[in-house]
């Protein structure tokens, strides 16, 4: 199947909402979002003062965009805009960044917070990216406020605690929510989407579906209506830490409330206990997302919690959740084309049919080469006890 071809058996709602990610100035063919079109795969890399630099991100992210990855997203908080630039002018994928680690950058050195807002979301929105993720909907009081400090991990969104701190530093409400008319202005003429983050999400299986983050998905689904009303893209960021069983009641709940928009998630992360492997915890999890409806996963690496990710381990992680999509995708969809020719294709023991199809060929050509086979030849696993030339012999002498 085509993968810019809506799913002929969708029928979701959130498909009155699905658009191309691609801005005015960026010259890309974009990526196709929304329940009508297989899940987009979301790689985060960015610089970290002193622990990784531009060269060794931007590989990173020329890597991903040769494993057919379609957005790239730029999480740097070293206030320099070189890699996102370079990304923009190099690589044909959608970028996606988060103004929010330059606004809170700016407010500690001084700045007014509405003035930070303004500016630099028009410097990311001017540079060309197809994206912005903004923290509106994170800051919390009263009731809402105690029930968040009584989860196991209050907050685990990075650009959502500095909102939270800006805010209670000035005394005053959310920074993008004073100004949100006017992101969508700046948005609408460059025709760049705007990504809700969620300051709740959960940070442990425990915080799933909380208070306080049901109390935030609904104020996201508020804040994509207005910018529907303005001919603003929407895609909101759903989940984090999700048990496996509660993954399919968050999905029905963004169906509900979020005006259509689509919605993504990271990872999710499926348990806790998987230090190490987190992206084996998120590959399940994006399984069983894009099986429900999910829009876009960001992918988690084995590292995610302990440490920032090497070169092979963010390799690793997008082969891994490209087949979790994969596997979602043909539950969602019910298209099972891909799969039927590669049956096919073993069956008649076609190697480079084979290679052609599967989901990563350089991995497969690999193995194929390694083991000399040829046409015909049965695989090494089962040797001459093959089934599939046990079966077709047994078939020709009948016939």
């Amino acid at each position: 199947m085509n993968p810019q071809q809506p799913a002929a058996s969708s029928g979701d709602t959130q498909s009155a909402h699905s658009f191309v990610i691609r801005s005015t100035g960026h010259d890309i063919e974009g990526a196709p979002m929304g329940a009508a079109f297989p899940p987009l795969l979301d790689v985060i890399i960015g610089i970290t003062p002193g622990e990784t630099s531009v060269d060794t991100e931007f590989a990173k992210a020329e890597e991903a965009a040769r494993l057919g990855v379609q957005i790239v997203t730029d999480v740097s908080t070293s206030g320099d805009a070189t890699l996102r630039r370079q990304i923009l002018k190099s690589l044909p994928v959608a970028v996606r960044t988060v103004p929010t680690y330059d606004i809170h950058r700016a407010f500690k050195a001084g700045e007014n917070a509405r003035d930070a807002t303004l500016r630099v979301v028009q410097e990311h929105v001017r540079d060309g990216v197809d994206c912005i993720t903004i923290h509106a909907t994170g800051t919390n009081s009263g009731v809402r406020d105690k029930e968040v400090t009584s989860r196991i991990i209050p907050v685990t969104s990075r650009g959502g605690a500095m909102v939270n701190e800006i805010s209670t530093h000035t005394g005053r409400p959310n920074c993008y929510e004073e100004v949100f008319d006017e992101i969508l202005d700046i948005c609408a003429e460059a025709h760049v989407a705007i990504s809700l983050a969620t300051t709740a999400r959960p940070g442990s299986v425990v915080d799933a579906l909380s208070a306080s983050h049901i109390h935030e998905i609904h104020r996201q689904g508020e804040l994509a209506r207005r910018a529907h009303q303005r001919g603003v893209d929407v895609v909101v960021e759903l989940m984090g830490h999700v048990p496996l069983h509660l993954i399919a009641e968050y999905c029905t709940l963004a169906r509900t409330v979020l005006d259509g928009a689509p919605f993504g998630a990271l990872g999710p992360c499926v348990t806790d206990v998987a230090m190490g492997h987190d992206d084996v915890s998120g590959a399940i999890g994006a399984a069983v997302a894009a099986m429900h409806g999910t829009s876009f996963i960001a992918c988690l690496t084995a590292g995610e919690h302990s440490h920032l990710p090497t070169h092979e381990e963010l390799l690793r992680s997008i082969r891994s959740f490209q087949v979790a999509l994969h596997a979602g995708w043909i539950a969602f969809s019910g298209d099972l084309t891909r799969d039927a020719a590669m049956s096919r294709a073993r069956n008649a023991n076609d190697w480079p049919r084979m290679v052609e199809l599967s989901l990563h060929p350089d991995d497969s050509e690999r193995i194929v080469a390694a083991a000399g086979y040829h046409v015909g030849q049965v695989c090494s696993m089962c040797g001459s006890s093959c089934p599939i030339v046990r079966t077709s012999t047994a078939v020709r002498k009948q016939g």
